[in-house]
């Protein structure tokens, strides 16, 4: 909590974030040049382009979460191994059901769906691996699908076509290639964890009753650190932690964390925990 204070004290993020509920306000700000911290989720080159439009000097460097007596810890990363197919326990025919998703995730399928027609939305470059072609008409006729091919993996069976590859004609498109690495690799890193137990997407859902206890805890706790940070020093961290540790007792948010810990040593041997995240991506 003092970080996040000294931070907003020194209007080093946005001011305005507990109003700022899309956080258009700071990306506007930041791209202005107003703002030097920003989280930027879902960001692409085009971010970088208008960065640079107002002021070519600027750079963007990726940051881990500081480090305090605790620790240091990373606060998100995406998730390596997702669950993105089932089929209905009751349907009628599960073995056609698992026909279509072979189907789907067969290679053929999830390359017409990704990259489209040849010679129309792609045509293959000097190594044989498909490349886009036809920008505005891709827009118009392949931005809609993305999720019809999310249940495959899309590795192409061709090695070298795995690779990715940056189109230099698209500005700042090698810098913002490196950028993505950067981060990648600060947020991949197991020296600097994921502070929860697993990634949210593979954690256990809660019984209703501690699944309200657990939301009005989120809730209630987030109002008193926001109260620490734009404060001024009148609602003192130490404050802070007091209410927390009463809220917590209040609300029995307790009683989530002792069924977090049933729940651990019950399945710690087959959960996919954050360990487990790590492992998988050294093998990637």
């Amino acid at each position: 909590m003092p970080s996040r204070r000294r931070l907003f004290d020194e209007g080093v993020v946005d001011r305005d974030y507990l109003t700022d509920k899309n956080g258009e306000k700071a990306k506007k700000d930041f791209l202005s040049g107003k703002l030097g911290i920003y989280v930027a989720d879902n960001a692409n080159v085009d971010f970088l382009t208008t960065l640079r439009s107002t002021n070519k000097e600027a750079t963007i460097a990726p940051m881990l979460m500081p480090k305090t007596e605790f620790g240091q810890y990373t606060i998100r990363m995406l998730n390596p191994l997702q669950m993105t197919t089932v089929v209905y326990a009751g349907s009628k025919d599960p073995a056609a059901a698992v026909k279509e998703i072979d189907f789907m995730i067969s290679e053929k399928t999830w390359k017409t769906l990704k990259f489209g027609t040849e010679n129309v939305h792609w045509k293959n470059d000097e190594l044989g691996c498909p490349r886009p072609i036809n920008p505005d008409l891709r827009k118009i006729e392949m931005n809609y699908n993305t999720d019809l091919y999310m249940s495959a993996t899309t590795i192409d069976s061709k090695d070298v076509c795995n690779i990715p590859v940056v189109n230099k004609d698209i500005p700042y498109a090698e810098e913002w290639s490196k950028i993505k690495n950067e981060t990648r690799d600060l947020y991949e890193n197991p020296a600097v964890p994921l502070y929860t137990l697993t990634h949210n997407e593979h954690m256990p859902t809660l019984p209703a009753d501690l699944l309200k206890i657990n939301n009005d805890w989120t809730q209630q706790s987030k109002d008193l650190i926001a109260k620490t940070v734009v404060s001024g020093g009148s609602y003192t961290v130490d404050q802070a932690m007091n209410d927390l540790k009463s809220l917590k007792q209040k609300i029995g948010q307790n009683q989530t964390m002792d069924w977090y810990a049933k729940w651990y040593e019950q399945n710690k041997k087959n959960a996919f925990l954050t360990k487990d995240i790590y492992q998988f991506l050294a093998k990637k």
